[in-house]
């Protein structure tokens, strides 16, 4: 099975009180659970994890916080939206879910420790803070709710068997997508336990995202996913943009040509005008506006202009589509 895995470096100092370890949180992990057909056609499932190395550490609650929202996006050669399944819900479904619609299982999901509800000791514990919105509908999801369990509750231990993960880690989310999508984003809160009951809250925000995105092609906004070379990195809000190895069939040679998106085969003033109306940064949404570098940097501004004045004119003859 091809597992896609990102390691967040963030490593906690090993606190030791007598004999007893408090442990340590490496961060955040992401893994390809699985290829599925649903009803609503092929999907693959993927599923992030907080990762412990002490059995007795517990994962107490994740989210946003009122400084910062969570933000996830599904990103690839087709992102397309998360996976919702009908009869699904913002928790993990349960067995009888499951039973009277087998794709309720690869719905797309928050939780603490558990991917049926079925696995909670009597019952799921996750709880979810008021307000927080129906997860997911879409390919873009923000909010500052806050998913939490209480500390005894066994699921959130990092080597609760009832999952049937031996890893030390604690499931928070199933994000399901297209078979040419897989999922990126970042959490700002999360708070863990150690086992001499020290609460911990690591810096955030912590990020999840594929190390090798799938597919290969070059999706409208004009950065280039491929499937070999180095490996392939993405955030935003200025942080970090997509890093891949130039591939042949994706260079633009016309990357000013903005609207109508992707282009028309000629630089004017409607490109121009939808440089100024996209001014600034984009927070969650990279814009077609951003061309400046070629594949973005997810700030619009004085660049992104001088890329479309010096490329004025009628586009070259062997521009894709043009």
């Amino acid at each position: 099975m091809n597992r896609h895995i990102l390691l967040g470096v963030l490593a906690l100092g090993v606190l030791a009180v007598g004999r007893e370890a408090c442990g340590v949180f490496p961060g955040l992990q992401m893994v390809m659970h699985a290829d599925v057909v649903t009803a609503a056609g092929p999907k693959k499932v993927y599923r992030i994890y907080a990762v412990f190395t002490d059995g007795a550490d517990r994962l107490t609650a994740w989210g946003g916080s009122p400084q910062q929202a969570i933000n996830l996006h599904t990103v690839g050669c087709v992102p397309g939206s998360f996976y919702q399944a009908p009869g699904g819900s913002n928790r993990a479904p349960s067995a009888r879910d499951i039973a009277f619609n087998p794709d309720v299982q690869w719905d797309t999901f928050a939780t603490i420790g558990v991917n049926v509800a079925d696995q909670g000791d009597p019952f799921d514990q996750t709880m979810l803070s008021p307000g927080f919105p129906t997860f997911i509908n879409g390919g873009t999801y923000s909010t500052t709710g806050v998913v939490f369990a209480f500390a005894a509750s066994p699921q959130a231990r990092a080597d609760f068997a009832g999952d049937g993960d031996p890893a030390l880690r604690v499931l928070m989310m199933q994000l399901t997508v297209g078979p040419d999508a897989a999922p990126d984003g970042f959490i700002t809160t999360l708070t863990w336990v150690s086992p001499n009951g020290t609460n911990n809250n690591p810096m955030g925000p912590h990020y999840f995202a594929p190390i090798e995105p799938p597919g290969q092609c070059c999706v409208p906004e004009g950065y280039c996913i491929t499937t070999s070379g180095p490996a392939c990195s993405f955030t935003w809000n200025g942080l970090f943009s997509y890093q891949c190895p130039p591939c042949d069939v994706c260079e633009l040679t016309c990357v000013p040509d903005i609207v109508p998106h992707p282009g028309n085969g000629v630089v004017d003033v409607a490109d121009l005008l939808a440089v100024i109306n996209a001014w600034g940064t984009q927070l969650t949404l990279k814009v077609p506006a951003d061309v400046s570098p070629p594949h973005g940097n997810w700030v619009v501004n004085v660049d992104d202009l001088l890329v479309v004045i010096n490329g004025w004119g009628p586009c070259p003859r062997d521009k894709p589509g043009g």
